[in-house]
Formats: structure tokens, C-alpha cells, sequence
């Protein structure tokens, strides 16, 4: 494990460029969540979007020279990679994705999976999504295939609780990956198309797991409590990058008689053994 983002605020959602140089994400640094974007190599994050709504969900045209991205009950923009003007392209819709050669996009709306041009246009509905049999709730995540030809989503049966699922991306029947009726998020495919990498609270603990998409038993990647969510796989196969919610260190000063409670600093990172200086200004 290596943490690539360690600066201020919560961080979700992470996608990588195209040629894996780069790391788009979610952060409430500076209130409202919008999108920044990071060099994997160095530098600072730097803040791309901006506004009173929540960004959701940022995904890299197939140049690298935009992002797409959801604005809570704003429908679906465009932005360019180092910042800009955003553009709106679909009007009614969220957690959108690109095909890989940049030329579709899917989204959802109202229960709905949806594919269409990536400039917004000739959206068409999955006619066989099985919504009928699956009355599902919340996000589903519809998230292309390497090859463009299927489309991953999740699908909540029960409140929050549901499975896997792949879709023809140009229509046709769903087949169904796992029967667990667990927690879910965001799935991520394999480079070679033959596995997706998914969040589960199969046993308990939101944990990252590889289910094969030709069917077969989930792998687990990742064990231990607390949450680990939004996988996404770096271009050479050899890497997943994903969200952790786990445990955090943090600074605090506590005044016993008042039971006021402030924190000084809260980092990823091990923080301990607290000193004040001589005259209590400051604190190693």
C-alpha cells in the first residue's frame, strides 16, 4: 500500500489518466467537494472545479485533455484537464463514464442506464436493463469495458443492498455476476476485460474484491475493517487505486473544566507523542 494523496480534506473517487500519470479525484478541501487533479509524481493537488453544488464521479476523456464529471442534480459536464470553463452536456443525469476510444458516454437517470454520443447527444436508454426484476436503489455506476462492448454496473435490491451486474452496452441481456445482496459501489475492469475489481461488504467489512467476469468465486484483495471503495486499475494491470476509509491520527487539545475538545492537526499519517514547550505556545 502507498498513499498518494495525504493533503487536506476527504478524497473520493479517484481516476487515472490515460496514460497513468495523472490522478483526478473528489475533495472537500475547500468545502463543497469538487474535482482536483494530481501529478502521481509530485507537486500538489490543484483544484479544477468549482461551485455550490458537489462534484461526482470524475472521468478522463480518452486524450487526457478533459474530464467529465456529475454535478449533484445539475446533470453532466465537461471541463478541461488543467481547469477551465465547465460546459454542461447532458442536462438530466449523473455518474457518467467514457468509452475507452472517447466516443460514448454512459450515465444513469431515473433508474435508468443510458449510452450516448460523449458530446451529450442521441442518448438512448439499455432497453433490456432489469429494472423489471431488479428494482434497484441509489447509485448504479455504469462503468465501460476495456472494449467498449459491455457495461458494469451495480444494482441495489434491497435498500442499499444488491449485486453485480454487466450490460451490452448496445443493448441486450444483463447477466448477473455475484448473488450477495451486499453493499456496493463503483466497479472497475481489468485491463484485459476479464475481471472487475469491486467494493463488497460480502463479509462484513467494506473490502476490495476481483470477480471474474466469465463467472467463478469473488477473490478478496483486500481484508481488515473500515471501507475501501471507488477501485480503479492503473492502464498496466499491475496496480488498483482506491479510496480508503480506515483510521486517522489526530492532534487535539482538551480543556477539562470547560470539556471544550479542539483538533490541531489530523493527518493519515502516525501522529504521537504530543509535547507542549516550555511556555505552552507550541507543541512537538
Amino acid at each position: 500500500l502507498e498513499l498518494i494523496s495525504s493533503s487536506a480534506g476527504s478524497h473520493r473517487l479517484p481516476a487515472l489518466s490515460p496514460d497513468g500519470r495523472m490522478v483526478a479525484f473528489v475533495s472537500d478541501a475547500s468545502g463543497t467537494p469538487q474535482v482536483w487533479v494530481k501529478n502521481l509524481s509530485s507537486g500538489d493537488p490543484v483544484q479544477i472545479t468549482f461551485g455550490d453544488r458537489p462534484a461526482v464521479r470524475p472521468r478522463w476523456a480518452a486524450r487526457g485533455d478533459r474530464i467529465i464529471f456529475s454535478m449533484q442534480g445539475d446533470g453532466i459536464w465537461s471541463v478541461a484537464a488543467l481547469g477551465g470553463d465547465p460546459r454542461r452536456i447532458v442536462e438530466h443525469g449523473w455518474n457518467a463514464d467514457l468509452s475507452p476510444d472517447g466516443e460514448r458516454l454512459t450515465f444513469e437517470r431515473s433508474s435508468e442506464v443510458l449510452v450516448a454520443k460523449a458530446d451529450g447527444t442521441r442518448i438512448t436508454p439499455l432497453t433490456e436493463f432489469p429494472k423489471a426484476d431488479t428494482p434497484y436503489y441509489g447509485d448504479a455506476w455504469p462503468t465501460f469495458s476495456p472494449d467498449g462492448k459491455s457495461i458494469a454496473v451495480f444494482l441495489g435490491e434491497e435498500g442499499r443492498y444488491g449485486d453485480y451486474w454487466v450490460l451490452p452496452s448496445q443493448g441486450g441481456k444483463a447477466l448477473r455476476l455475484t448473488t450477495d445482496l451486499a453493499e456496493g459501489g463503483a466497479p472497475a475492469w481489468t485491463p484485459d476485460g476479464n475481471f472487475l475489481i469491486v467494493s463488497s461488504a460480502r463479509t462484513g467489512s467494506m473490502n476490495l474484491w476481483r470477480v471474474p467476469v466469465s463467472g467463478g468465486a469473488p477473490e478478496a484483495l483486500t481484508t481488515g475493517t473500515g471501507d475501501d471503495l471507488d477501485p480503479v486499475v492503473t492502464p498496466d494491470g499491475h496496480a488498483v487505486v482506491f479510496t480508503s476509509v480506515k483510521r486517522t491520527w489526530a492532534l487535539a487539545v482538551h480543556d477539562p473544566k470547560s470539556g471544550v475538545r479542539k483538533t490541531l492537526l489530523e493527518k493519515r499519517t502516525h501522529l504521537a507523542f504530543p509535547r507542549y514547550s516550555p511556555d505552552g505556545s507550541r507543541i512537538a
